[in-house]
C-alpha cells in the first residue's frame, strides 16, 4: 500500500503531513506509540528539509508512505540544496552537561533512534531520505 503527500516547504504544512499520516497509520490499526513514534519522525526530518531548501524556491516537498505487513517507509523527496544529513548532521555528544552540548543535532538523533534503518541518496536532483520502520502488527 502506498499513499503520497505533497506539501510547500512552509513549517505550517508539517501539520497537515502529521495528521495525513496518523490517519492513514491509524487505518491500518497499528500501535499508538509507534503511530506518534513515526509522527514524530516525520516532524524532524521535514523541519530539516525546510530548514535547508533555498528560500523562495518554492519546490514541493514529497512524503511518500509505504506499508507492507512487515514493514513501514517513508520517503522524503525535495529538490533543495543536496544534504545528507547521516553524514551532514553528527550526533549530539550525550555525555557532555546541556550547557556545554552544541547546539542542533538531536532532531536527528531521534529519527535514528525510533527507525530501524535511514538511508539518503541524491538522484535525479532531489534528495531522497528514506526511514524504515519494521512493524509487528497490533492484534
Amino acid at each position: 500500500m502506498e499513499h503520497t503527500i505533497a506539501i510547500n516547504p512552509d513549517l505550517a504544512e508539517i501539520r497537515e503531513v502529521r495528521a495525513w499520516l496518523e490517519e492513514r497509520l491509524t487505518a491500518r490499526a497499528l500501535q499508538e506509540d509507534l503511530i506518534a513514534d513515526m509522527a514524530l519522525v516525520t516532524e524532524e526530518v521535514l523541519a530539516n528539509v525546510i530548514d535547508y531548501n533555498a528560500p523562495g524556491q518554492g519546490a514541493k516537498i514529497e512524503v511518500e508512505l509505504r506499508l507492507s505487513p512487515q514493514r513501514l517507509e517513508l520517503v522524503f523527496l525535495d529538490s533543495g540544496i543536496p544534504f545528507n544529513p547521516l553524514e551532514e548532521i553528527a550526533n549530539p555528544d550525550l555525555s557532555a552537561d546541556a550547557e556545554e552540548r552544541e547546539a542542533g543535532g538531536f532532531g536527528f538523533f531521534l529519527v535514528r533512534e525510533l527507525t530501524d534503518q535511514v538511508a539518503y541518496q541524491r538522484e535525479g536532483g532531489r534528495n531522497r531520505l528514506s526511514v524504515f520502520r519494521d512493524l509487528k502488527e497490533s492484534g
